[in-house]
């Protein structure tokens, strides 16, 4: 009876010991591990992306254009935009079609470029 109350002592010695050293090694010890992998760790350097330079647009006749709108397999979406005009576009099928506000986002960019070719 003795032995066996020893032997329960023991291997509850045992496994708190083991459990407090993991928990050690799990909260306290992790800033050891987080310095000994900054070492290791090499400095890569930054390099700049330059973007492409400036390509011209391609001006296109009003024939090509609308010879393009008309190809089969696109769909028509046409949007009253919030000054009272009515926009169309054209997407590839299975394509869905852009939120209202990005209409008119688009449009508004079209017009300031528009605007600033002279047009």
């Amino acid at each position: 009876m003795n032995r066996k109350r020893l032997l329960i002592w023991l291997s509850g010695f045992l496994a708190g010991l083991i459990i407090i050293t993991v928990f050690y090694f799990l909260f306290f010890n992790n800033n050891f591990n987080k310095e000994t992998g900054r070492e290791n760790q090499k400095e890569l350097p930054v390099e700049s992306i330059s973007s492409p330079p400036n390509q011209e647009t391609v001006e296109h006749d009003e024939s090509f254009m609308e010879e393009f709108n008309q190809t089969q397999g696109k769909t028509k979406y046409s949007f009253i935009l919030s000054d009272g005009r009515e926009v169309s576009i054209y997407l590839p099928g299975g394509i869905n079609p852009p939120p209202l506000n990005v209409v008119e986002e688009l449009q508004k960019q079209l017009k300031d470029a528009k605007s600033k070719r002279g047009y």
